[in-house]
């Protein structure tokens, strides 16, 4: 009988060495003492099979032989994690897809940082940040976001713009009515509304004003070069090609704009002063020497404007000067053609040539003037601001001495864009920039968003 209550008791493990060998106590009702260790410990009801093995340690740590009870249960346990890992592996990239359709639009990839602007008024600053990515249609996707510069709250709900990748890129340029345009892959042109802080396709407003050339639609939008201000180049659906003046409210034919620009010039009344880095006749493009200039050329209130190019060819008439060529002042002669075109005189500013050189920016009162030095475009790179009232250098400084802007090959990308009471500068178009004032002090740095 002892022995049979001894083979019995050996399914219970001792909690304090985990011996199966144990009898029960002599007296105590439901006590067992340990014959390995002479530990006396309280069984269940239940006893656990003698082939089965719990984990090393179990048993001393289950007090009152529930040990016994766990050993099934943690197979149980093991299984239930297994099944659970399973599931996750199957169900993870669905929960996972789930959660990035899910996800609102602000939250996702606002795309490349593509090209900002600032824009000014009565004192205050909005800055807009055109942003760029691709879709999965391989479409280029423009995100315009309008905020205020100092807080850096958005003033409206970002705008969305998609053209065919193949297409070139975007452009601001600011005209003489005081506003803001961004162009589009030369497909779009638009208009800054500060009021709402949203721009405005001019394409609906250019073809009801002008049905007859452009009823049909365009096929190609963008700015004019700089020769011809405040003015759009056009390419109707059959294949017309136009110049228009959006502020003066005139359309002109390109294939006989030279024509029509002769007899403007002929019949005006008034003159303009102009700036312009005019070339020295002679040399090539990589070495080409320049003279800043003040410039008159014939002008009529709300009419359009072309500027014709011009180089300087020096006097008294020699083997670089012909007899087509007529003295315009300061020194020099240009080709007859341009005096048909409107130039009545012209004086030199700056009688030092400098390389590479062109008038960057120009508000009412400054001019921002790049150049180098020698031919070598990448070195020596310089900045200035000139009074214009005055024909003065108010502030001067090396490239090399703004990191932000001569990182990008010694400032040879660097962009400018004028404003009222400064320039909003960039190392090129990625850069995030900084605002100057008309001094040359520096207002407000930025950083992308």
């Amino acid at each position: 009988m002892e022995q049979s209550s001894s083979d019995a008791s050996s399914a219970y493990f001792c909690p304090q060495c985990g011996a199966r060998r144990s009898h029960a106590a002599a007296g105590l009702r439901g006590q067992h003492v340990c014959e390995n260790c002479g530990t006396t410990f309280a069984v269940g009801q239940k006893k656990v099979p003698s082939d089965t093995q719990l984990p090393h340690g179990l048993a001393a740590a289950v007090p009152h032989g529930l040990a016994a009870q766990l050993a099934g249960k943690y197979r149980n346990v093991v299984i239930a994690v297994l099944l659970a890992l399973v599931a996750v592996v199957f169900l993870l990239p669905q929960l996972m897809n789930v959660n990035k359709a899910s996800r609102p639009a602000a939250v996702q990839s606002k795309g490349r940082a593509d090209f900002s602007a600032l824009y000014e008024a009565a004192g205050k600053f909005s800055r807009v940040d055109v942003y760029k990515r691709r879709t999965e249609e391989s479409l280029d996707e423009f995100r315009i976001e309008v905020s205020d510069m100092q807080s850096g709250a958005a003033l409206s709900e970002p705008q969305f713009y998609r053209f065919p990748w193949i297409q070139h890129g975007g452009e601001f340029r600011n005209f003489s009515d005081g506003n803001l345009y961004l162009q589009l892959k030369e497909a779009m042109v638009l208009r800054f509304d500060p009021g709402a802080s949203q721009f405005v396709d001019l394409g609906p407003q250019l073809m009801a004003q002008f049905p007859r050339e452009l009823g049909g639609g365009m096929a190609q939008i963008k700015f004019a070069y700089k020769d011809r201000p405040d003015c759009l180049s056009v390419v109707a659906n059959d294949g017309r090609k136009f110049y228009v003046y959006w502020l003066a409210g005139q359309i002109l034919d390109a294939d006989n704009s030279s024509r029509l620009d002769a007899q403007r010039a002929a019949s005006a009344s008034q003159f303009r002063k102009y700036y312009q880095f005019a070339p020295l006749y002679g040399g090539s493009s990589s070495d080409a020497r320049f003279l800043l200039v003040q410039y008159w050329n014939k002008y009529e209130e709300g009419q359009p404007q072309y500027l014709r190019f011009f180089e300087l060819k020096p006097l008294p008439e020699g083997p670089q000067t012909g007899r087509s060529d007529q003295a315009v002042g300061g020194g020099y002669a240009v080709s007859a053609h341009v005096i048909e075109g409107g130039l009545q005189r012209l004086e030199v500013i700056e009688p030092t040539p400098r390389f590479h050189a062109d008038i960057m920016a120009e508000n009412a009162t400054r001019l921002l003037l790049s150049y180098s030095a020698t031919p070598e475009e990448g070195k020596g790179r310089v900045l200035q601001l000139l009074d214009k009232q005055s024909n003065q250098i108010v502030w001067s400084r090396d490239v090399a001495q703004i990191p932000l802007l001569a990182r990008e090959r010694g400032g040879i990308y660097t962009r400018a864009q004028a404003l009222p009471s400064g320039f909003f500068m960039q190392g090129s178009s990625l850069e995030p920039g900084y605002l100057m004032d008309n001094q040359g002090a520096l207002v407000r740095e930025f950083a992308w968003r």
